[in-house]
């Protein structure tokens, strides 16, 4: 499989040349794929209605997406304080058995 992109990049006042050109070149990025990852790509592209680059490129866009969001420090829901205090609200009314501590059900089902 060959995927192709289009890139063009501007020289301005290059020192030496003293020029302004415009330069435009196509960028080809061959994937190899073992037979059977390529047959189950082009099962996918022919079940989706797509050819297989486009789907290859929607793959591509979807982890960029996905590693951008990854990146984001996510905000915390609560306040170490709020925490603490919904951690007390649900464990009112719930007692240790007598005898037993917080470590022996931590330790629980350990051998």
């Amino acid at each position: 499989m060959t995927y192709w992109g289009f890139s063009c990049y501007w020289l301005e006042n290059v020192d030496f040349l003293e020029l302004y050109a415009g330069q435009c070149y196509v960028v080809f990025m061959e994937i190899r794929l073992p037979p059977d990852q390529e047959a189950h790509l082009a099962t996918v592209a022919a079940s989706t209605g797509l050819t297989t680059d486009d789907l290859v490129r929607d793959a591509i866009a979807l982890w960029q997406e996905r590693e951008a969001r990854q990146g984001q420090a996510a905000k915390p829901k609560h306040t170490p304080a709020q925490a603490a205090a919904r951690i007390r609200e649900l464990r009112e009314g719930n007692f240790l058995p007598p005898g037993e501590s917080i470590k022996d059900l931590i330790n629980h089902g350990r051998a």
